[in-house]
């Protein structure tokens, strides 16, 4: 009786195991473009809804960059915040290096309202920023970064190493050896 009792339990573990790899397989054949859709949402008002994770701060964050970015010129980040709930809600905003934020105190945030804020970043040069807009209520925070493209060319990194043919033909790269 025994033996049939364990025999049983590892075919129910058997069996369980079967289908969670099958439902993960599910999951990932999706892919990463799955993710990446999710991540955020632009409306027909030209706002892009940032979708937090949970726990967060339950404060829905929607932005939109007023006009084209320029280098050494204030732009306009436009921002919507809705979901507060708390008494004690509140938002703050700073900027990534290279990107000076007009202000970055605190504002309070009244529960049931949207707020409509408008915040100006002047970025450095050409390249990746980011306004980092905090929210926080009911002792949970969340932070969502906008991304600002100043430029029309992305991120350049410095080349390293030096390219060389071997011998058979192949192209590499030669790095120097860490220290």
């Amino acid at each position: 009786m025994r033996h049939s009792t364990h025999s049983l339990r590892v075919k129910k573990i058997c069996l369980a195991s079967a289908v969670a790899i099958a439902l993960s397989g599910a999951v990932f054949a999706q892919g990463p473009k799955a993710t990446e859709k999710a991540s955020v949402a632009r409306g027909k008002d030209g706002f892009t809804t940032a979708v937090a994770g949970k726990p967060g701060s339950g404060v829905t964050v929607r932005y939109r960059i007023e006009g084209t970015p320029t280098a050494n010129a204030p732009i306009t980040v436009s921002l919507q915040l809705a979901g507060v709930r708390a008494a004690d809600a509140k938002v703050s905003v700073n900027a990534s290096e290279g990107a000076v934020v007009d202000s970055t105190r605190a504002i309070a945030l009244s529960p049931g309202a949207t707020h409509n804020l408008q915040v100006r970043v002047t970025p450095s040069a050409d390249g990746y920023y980011y306004l980092h807009v905090r929210t926080e209520q009911g002792g949970r925070s969340t932070v969502t970064s906008v991304p600002i493209r100043v430029g029309k060319s992305g991120p350049r990194l410095a080349k390293q190493g030096e390219q060389k043919v071997m011998p058979s033909g192949e192209h590499v790269v030669s790095l120097p050896a860490a220290r």
